[in-house]
C-alpha cells in the first residue's frame, strides 16, 4: 500500500468536515494512501496524569503548543464512523520521546483506546487476534497468516516505530497491547534475517531506503516475500526507485510526494 511519510507535516488538518456534509481525508481519498505516520512525544512533567499527554512533532520533546495526538486520533475516529467499510488504515506512531519507559506502553494504549476507538477496541485489529494462542506473533503469522484486506474493512492497524528500547519494551506483551511494534532498520543493505533475530513479536521492519543502495536492498527484501511474518515498510520511497520497491514486494511504501501520479498507488493483495 502507498503510505504518507510524516503525515503531520502536511499544512492542513488530517481530516475535515465538508460543507455539504461528510468528511474529507485527503491522503486517503485523493492520494490513495492507506497508511499514515505521526511522530509523538510523551509529557514527563509534574502533576496528576502527567504521562497521559502526547504531542505530535518531529523531535522528542513534548510541546503543549503543538497539536496533540488526541486531535489527530479523534479526527480519524470521526472519519471512520462516517465511512463504514473503508479500507484498513495503518496508523504508524513514531515514538520520538518517552518519559515513562516502564509504563508508557499501557499509558499510550489507554490513550489510543479512548481517542481513536472511543472505547470500542473492535475498531482496531489487535495483536491478540493474530496471536490466538500461539507462543509469539511470528509463529502465529507463519502458521495462520494475516487476515485479508477485505476482512479488515472499517478497522485500523496500529504500528509503533522509533527508538529500539521503546519498541522492545512495547513488544514484550503482545497479548495485551493495542498495536504492533516495528524493528527500525538503520542499515538498508542488511537483510531482514539480521534484524528479526531474537524479536519474535516484532513483525514490521521499517527500512529507511536509499536509491543508491537498491542493488542490495531490493534482492534482500524480495527474498523474504514468502514469509508472512515479515512485513516491510520503506520510507522516502520515491523518484526512480519507486518501481524497484514495488517489485521488491514492500507492504508499505511511504513517500513525501503523496500527490505524485505513480502507478499502482494502492496495491491490493
Amino acid at each position: 500500500m502507498k503510505a504518507s511519510h510524516n503525515t503531520f507535516q502536511v499544512d492542513a488538518p488530517l481530516t475535515t468536515l465538508l460543507p455539504a456534509g461528510g468528511w474529507s481525508f485527503p491522503v486517503y481519498d485523493t492520494s490513495n494512501c492507506r497508511a499514515i505516520e505521526l511522530d509523538i512525544a510523551q509529557y514527563g512533567g509534574a502533576g496528576p496524569g502527567r504521562h497521559m499527554q502526547w504531542s505530535v512533532q518531529h523531535d522528542g520533546t513534548y510541546d503543549l503548543h503543538n497539536r496533540q495526538l488526541s486531535q489527530f486520533l479523534a479526527e480519524l475516529r470521526g472519519w471512520s464512523l462516517a465511512n463504514p467499510g473503508h479500507d484498513v488504515v495503518t496508523v504508524l506512531l513514531c515514538l520520538k520521546g518517552v518519559a515513562d519507559l516502564g509504563g508508557f506502553a499501557a499509558e499510550l494504549d489507554t490513550y489510543v483506546g479512548e481517542f481513536l476507538c472511543g472505547g470500542d477496541l473492535s475498531r482496531l485489529y489487535l495483536p491478540r487476534e493474530l496471536l490466538d494462542g500461539s507462543p509469539d506473533l511470528r509463529t502465529a503469522a507463519r502458521q495462520r497468516g494475516w487476515p485479508t484486506l477485505a476482512g479488515l474493512r472499517g478497522r485500523f492497524l496500529l504500528v509503533m516505530t522509533g527508538d529500539e528500547s521503546f519498541l522492545d519494551t512495547y513488544a514484550t506483551a503482545p497479548a495485551i497491547r493495542l498495536g504492533f511494534a516495528c524493528v527500525d532498520c538503520a542499515d538498508d543493505e542488511r537483510p531482514p534475517a539480521e534484524y528479526i533475530a531474537g524479536k519474535p513479536n516484532q513483525l514490521f521492519l521499517n527500512y529507511h531506503l536509499f536509491g543508491d543502495h537498491r542493488s542490495r536492498w531490493a534482492p534482500n527484501l524480495s527474498a523474504v516475500r514468502a514469509d508472512p511474518s515479515i512485513l516491510l515498510r520503506g520510507y522516502l520511497v520515491q523518484d526512480d526507485w519507486w518501481d524497484v520497491a514495488v517489485a521488491a514486494g514492500l507492504n508499505m511504501l511511504a513517500t513525501d510526494r503523496v500527490s505524485h501520479p505513480w502507478p499502482l498507488a494502492f496495491i491490493a493483495r
